[in-house]
């Protein structure tokens, strides 16, 4: 009697374990298929400052991988112009870059703040917004 009372015991608790890990997985993997619509596929350049120093780049993949870069000066003052990776990782809706947010719209890349609001006076007027077309 006591066999068949831990055997009972053990089948449930294996098939209680087995349900537990399918809803498990199932839960996990659904998360990961939101897709987000990439903005295009291919490499864009842009200039929130509008200097031949502080160009940027964004290359995104199929897969949604994705490389911001920045060329120029402003990377180390009084050296030669280099590029630094200031972003790499999957494409989101807003990507954490070295010094703050960025977000695409439409044809446009916008620097935001750590609230999410656009931040201003990148081209020295306080009330323009740090913007730039993709091109």
């Amino acid at each position: 009697m006591k066999k068949i009372f831990l055997v009972s015991c053990l089948s449930i608790c294996l098939l209680s374990f087995s349900i537990v890990s399918m809803a498990a997985t199932a839960d996990s993997s659904q998360k990961g298929t939101r897709k987000i619509k990439l903005p295009f596929v291919g490499e864009k350049s842009f200039n929130f400052y509008e200097g031949s120093s502080t160009n940027y780049t964004i290359k995104i993949k199929k897969n949604g991988d994705t490389t911001i870069k920045l060329f120029g000066a402003m990377i180390e003052p009084g050296k030669p112009p280099a590029a630094k990776i200031i972003y790499k990782g999957k494409y989101a809706e807003v990507m954490k870059v070295d010094d703050g947010f960025v977000q695409i719209k439409g044809n446009k890349i916008i620097f935001l703040d750590i609230h999410g609001n656009p931040e201003f006076g990148c081209r020295g007027q306080e009330t323009d917004p740090c913007e730039s077309e993709l091109y």
